[in-house]
């Protein structure tokens, strides 16, 4: 997946940090919608808690979900960059007016492995932006 495509479009609004890094290959794989990339992305980045926790078939269905209600995504705003966490109101590909909030945590040591993702439907009103 050429993940630094998507930098490169929304370089103005990203840092580039190890939050921001995973978040962006997240983004490549999804965008893709290809089951397999997803899988492997999930299997290379996720940490071993999540891993051990959850299903790698169920949090890539659940990145399917993502894909298939979207078509995919593009930066719309960061809403919170720092170093190990990245909160982004994302615009899907296929609709007008919906934004959605991404958030992606990894740990704080190499290899900054993603230890939570989540993605919700996102009302502006709601953050006061």
């Amino acid at each position: 997946v050429e993940w630094t495509a998507i930098v490169r479009e929304n370089s103005i609004t990203l840092r580039s940090t190890p939050a921001a890094r995973g978040f962006m290959r997240l983004m490549a794989a999804i965008n893709t919608g290809s089951f397999d990339e997803i899988y492997n992305y999930i299997k290379r980045e996720f940490c071993h808690e999540i891993l051990s926790s959850h299903d790698v078939q169920d949090l890539t269905n659940y990145c399917m979900t993502v894909y298939n209600e979207t078509k995919g995504l593009a930066i719309h705003k960061v809403f919170l960059s720092e170093e190990f966490v990245i909160m982004v109101v994302m615009k899907p590909r296929n609709q007008d007016g919906v934004l959605f909030l991404d958030k992606l945590k990894v740990s704080t040591s190499r290899p900054f492995k993603v230890t939570e993702y989540a993605h919700q439907e996102f009302n502006p009103a709601n953050y006061g932006v």
